[in-house]
């Protein structure tokens, strides 16, 4: 197999190059210092636990379905090189 490089960045340019349009308004609001940090407290709010006993609860759930998960045996089938 040879490598194509020439053909792999054009079709990433294609999708995520400078071409594709910025978001300009997110709810309303333009400057982007200000749509960041609004990003930044949604997630902080939604990805933090809001009480103790809650993350308590979420740590016992896990460990409940985990106690005995083995999961599948990896063996080198799994291993790849970007290079190829």
């Amino acid at each position: 197999m040879q490598k194509q490089g020439t053909a792999f960045w054009k079709c990433w340019n294609a999708k995520f190059g400078k071409d594709k349009s910025d978001i300009a308004i997110v709810d309303g609001v333009s400057d982007v210092k200000t749509i960041v940090s609004h990003f930044a407290a949604h997630f902080s709010k939604v990805c933090t636990n809001s009480t103790v006993g809650g993350s308590g609860r979420l740590k016992s759930a896990y460990n409940d379905v985990t106690h005995n998960y083995c999961g599948q045996m990896i063996d080198d089938s799994y291993l790849f090189d970007a290079e190829y």
